[in-house]
């Protein structure tokens, strides 16, 4: 009973589906029938405005006729002509009024396609919506009926559908919709058949053994390969095969499922082939692909079912191979490039290519099958070239490379050192580039070159771990001989490509790595650069050069830090490491003609001078290694002189980099060392050699044409500071306090020399001002540290101090007697100071003359008596009161005056009420008489205290 009430309910859905239709049917056609009364209306319309045209148009020719008769005599005398109305004025012509609002379009094809997609996405979705909906329903009845009964109802509802697909197939304008509910009962049957006997969940299960079960499957898989034969689209067509894959993927995997699947996939290809369909090709390609996964993830082959790998092995080569060679087929003669059948020849080959190396059990059968796939692609690239189908010979020509990659990298673990793996695929790569530099203008060498050029930096770089394979030598060899291969392969290309000779640098720089721990780095460099220069030089190779040039560069670095960070060295090892970089610094300076490199082989030799003269004469002084430095600093300047402009700049910043290493390493060696070099030789005579070097390069970097290099103009002010602060380190470092302080009031006192001011030019005049302040605060502190009573006042330590003061006095004498310095344009870092110096020499009273009797009143205040204080700052501000008397200076007679009268209030308020009547008087007494004289003073000559 419950089977009739489904059965009559089946029957009801279909009665319903087929009142749907009609109804829609019936609408389509009222549609179109109102569609075309307005299309009549509209024509009436017009008919009758071309009708009321006509008439006036012949109103008007019978008016002429009655105007015309007259003049012709038609008309007898004495009669007049009837009179005739004007006729209406001609109508313009205006374009046609705009249709009505009813009317269709004149440009109907945005309607047209916005209908047509309507109709088919409207039949699409509803297939798919019958189909969920029998499956739901499906469901439902699981309940109430057996899976039998459940069986057929399915079938039944199937064969329903299908009968509604055959009855809308006789209208034309209803075929798409057909074809659409046609495929929706063959899925419907399809799903039933897969459920009869291996689909538990469903409910539609009764099939128990697996041979009918496996016949029923056959029959609903059949039943949809016909369909797509049949069927006119190959969207319909690839879905009938792909869903004929669906119920392969979802029973337990084995071998028969396999190769029913791949019986299923061959015959997609071959009405893929049939038809020229390239969707239908992709989208089976695809499927196939996604199934052979599946089922190989299934099956755990590797960890077991080893019986199935012949097998899954076998139906890869198969199904792929065959849509390999589908894509060559019919579609390939056309000549011309289309995106779908490149997207099935990649997916064939990924897939194939996938199972080469996930079957075979061991490396040398993997590496030997994707041996035989590189030959069949070259044999398919050979084959198309010769059909005259481009982009398809460059994709098996790329093919047939990938796969030998993948041969080279299945090998792998036969071998030991990993180096030699990756030289093996950059030869591979190498060779590639080679044969498809034949044909420059496709971009399979563009890729070729990628491959090449990317393999050869993780060479590279991996050539850079010391201990990656056995033996550094190993290494070393290998990375040679892929520097040797990229340099040749740079050479050998038609189109020359500079980035393989960089990367036979790098990878002689990698060598060199490797070889660092044997001792024998440098020599390996200069026997591979030196290989590598002269094979550019002989054949014109500007990339093999260049690298070369760079690796030598990298080259020096790496033996600079790793020779100065193991030293101290044995001079004959050292003098063995040291002798190759000097030779390949020279020869990479034979080599570059001009330019950058010619100025980096400058440099390099330098440097290279420069870590000799450290390395091999640091152990014996540490004044030896400035020593030499300065002494390749001192020539540089006049042969920069002599030389052309851009050579002349690398000299110069080399001689730079000379005095810059002296100035850095004065204070960290050379001064605190007392070395003694011989019996003679102290430090001093290098401190005066490095003295004459620096006003070397300060006279001579005046000079044309050093003075027109912009660069050199930025850097030539800092001369005269680096002088400077050499001069004064030496005098801080080498002399006793006493001394240092007789030393600096005497250097203020000669910068403002005529004779410094010709050395040195106006600038140097501007710090005699702080050296001054040097002098005084030494002062200062030289007579605080002195004892009163005489124990540490030595006749010497009391001459220099005495002479530092009248230095000192001079000093401001000679600095108010002269012109102050005009303004000086000073480039780069130095016109910051020297701004503000020569701002405060402008300011003479704050700059010159408050420092001075700051610091000797306050010389005064810490070393002597409180008694005698009044009394020695009275005498002090006499002597400045005589200052500004002599040189006319008001502002310095007004200072002194405001001294002396500081120094009364003090004797008034302190040494009036001290104790000792004796030391009061004398205070007082001395002060009298000292104001007596200023009093003297100003009566004798009052002409200069205008």
């Amino acid at each position: 009973m419950e089977f009739l009430l489904a059965l009559l309910a089946l029957t009801g859905l279909t009665l319903l589906l087929l009142v749907l239709l009609l109804a829609v049917l019936g609408l389509g056609w009222l549609l179109k029938r109102s569609q075309r009364g307005t299309i009549g209306g509209a024509i009436a319309e017009e008919l009758l405005q071309r009708l009321d045209r006509l008439e006036a148009r012949l109103e008007r020719l019978e008016g002429l006729e009655v105007r015309q008769a007259p003049e012709g005599g038609l008309v007898s005398a004495g009669v007049r002509p009837p009179r005739v109305s004007p006729a209406p004025p001609p109508v313009s012509a205006s374009p046609p009024a705009p249709a009505p609002s009813g009317a269709p379009s004149r440009n109907p094809s945005v309607v047209k396609r916005l209908e047509q997609g309507i109709e088919n996405w409207t039949g699409r979705l509803g297939a798919a919506a019958v189909v969920a909906g029998v499956t739901f329903l499906l469901l439902h009845s699981a309940y109430r009926l057996e899976p039998a009964q459940r069986f057929l109802l399915t079938l039944l509802a199937a064969a329903a559908l299908a009968g509604l697909s055959l009855w809308l197939a006789r209208w034309p304008s209803w075929r798409e919709l057909s074809e659409w509910i046609r495929s929706a009962a063959g899925a419907i049957a399809l799903l039933a058949c897969a459920a009869a006997g291996g689909l538990p969940g469903l409910g539609l299960q009764w099939i128990d053994q697996p041979l009918p079960a496996l016949a029923i499957l056959l029959l609903g898989i059949g039943l949809n390969l016909l369909l797509a034969w049949r069927s006119r689209r190959q969207a319909l067509a690839a879905a009938h095969v792909v869903l004929s894959l669906v119920p392969l993927a979802i029973v337990p995997p084995s071998a028969m499922a396999l190769v029913l699947a791949g019986a299923i996939a061959l015959i997609g290809l071959g009405l893929a082939q049939q038809r020229r369909w390239d969707g239908e090709l992709l989208s089976v390609s695809g499927a196939a692909a996604l199934h052979h996964w599946f089922w190989y993830a299934q099956t755990d082959l590797p960890f077991r079912n080893e019986d199935l790998r012949p097998v899954g092995l076998a139906a890869a080569v198969v199904v792929f191979g065959a849509g390999v060679l589908v894509v060559h087929g019919q579609r390939a003669r056309s000549g011309s490039f289309n995106l779908l059948p490149l997207l099935a020849l990649l997916t064939n080959w990924m897939a194939l290519a996938l199972a080469l190396l996930a079957y075979p059990a061991g490396p040398v059968g993997r590496a030997l099958s994707c041996v035989l796939a590189a030959l069949l692609a070259a044999g398919l690239a050979h084959r198309a070239g010769r059909g005259g189908v481009a982009w398809l010979q460059r994709s098996e020509q790329l093919i047939a490379q990938v796969l030998v990659i993948s041969a080279l990298f299945s090998l792998g673990p036969l071998l030991a050192n990993g180096l030699l793996l990756l030289l093996a695929v950059l030869l591979a790569c190498l060779v590639f580039l080679r044969i498809s530099s034949t044909d420059a203008d496709s971009w399979w060498p563009r890729i070729s070159w990628g491959l090449s050029l990317g393999f050869g930096v993780v060479l590279a770089l991996v050539g850079l771990i010391p201990a990656i394979g056995p033996n550094g030598s190993q290494n070393a060899t290998i990375l040679l001989l892929g520097a040797g291969a990229a340099a040749a392969t740079s050479v050998d290309l038609k189109r020359a490509r500079p980035s393989l000779g960089w990367l036979s640098g790098g990878l002689v720089v990698s060598a060199a790595v490797q070889a660092l721990a044997g001792g024998w780095m440098e020599w390996l460099a200069l026997a591979a650069l030196a290989a590598m220069v002269v094979l550019a030089k002989r054949v014109r190779a500007p990339g093999v050069l260049a690298g070369a040039q760079a690796a030598g560069v990298m080259v020096h670095g790496l033996a600079w830090l790793n020779l100065l960070l193991a030293s101290p060295w044995p001079a004959g090892a050292v003098s063995l490491r040291l002798l190759p970089l000097l030779l390949l610094a020279g020869l990479l300076l034979k080599a570059a003609a001009r330019g950058r490199a010619r100025h980096a082989a400058i440099v390099l030799l330098a440097v290279d001078l420069g870590v000799a003269a450290q390395l091999l004469l640091a152990p014996l002084s540490p004044l030896l290694p400035a020593s030499v430095w300065l002494l390749l600093a001192l020539p540089l300047a006049d042969l920069a002189k002599r030389s052309p402009a851009r050579r002349a700049r690398t000299l110069l910043l080399v001689g730079a980099g000379y005095l810059l290493a002296v100035l850095v390493v004065w204070p960290v060696w050379v001064l605190p060392s007392t070395a003694q070099l011989g019996l003679m030789l102290w430090r001093w005579p290098l401190e005066g050699l490095g003295l004459a070097v620096l006003l070397r390069w300060w006279r001579i970097s005046r000079q044309e044409p050093l003075s027109a290099y912009p660069g050199w103009r930025q850097l030539r002010p800092c001369l005269l500071e680096a002088v400077l602060l050499t001069l004064n380190l030496i005098l801080l470092w080498e002399l006793s306090p006493a001394a240092l302080t007789l030393a600096w009031a005497a250097l203020a006192l000669l910068l403002i020399n005529r004779w410094a001011n010709r050395v040195l030019e106006p600038r140097g005049r501007l710090y005699a001002l702080p050296i001054s302040w040097l002098g005084l605060l030494q002062l200062v502190f030289a007579l605080r540290s002195l004892r009163l009573d005489g124990a540490g006042w030595g006749a010497g330590d009391q001459l220099l101090l005495g002479l530092a003061v009248l230095l000192q006095i001079v000093f401001v004498v000679v600095q108010h007697r002269q012109v102050p310095v005009e303004a000086i344009a000073v480039p780069g870092a130095a016109a910051g100071p020297t701004a503000l110096l020569q701002r405060l020499e402008g300011q003479r009273l704050a700059a010159i003359d408050l420092p001075m009797l700051a610091g000797l009143a306050l010389a005064i205040y810490w070393r002597f008596d409180a008694g005698l204080l009044t009394l020695l700052w009275s005498a002090q501000a006499f002597l400045v009161f005589c200052l500004g008397a002599w040189l006319r200076n008001n502002p310095l007679r007004h200072l002194a005056l405001a001294g002396l009268g500081l120094c009364l209030l003090r004797l008034l308020v302190i040494d009036l009420a001290r104790a000792d009547l004796g030391l009061k008087g004398v205070v007082f007494v001395g002060v009298g008489l000292l104001l007596l004289a200023m009093n003297a003073l100003v009566n004798r000559y009052s002409d200069r205290f205008g």
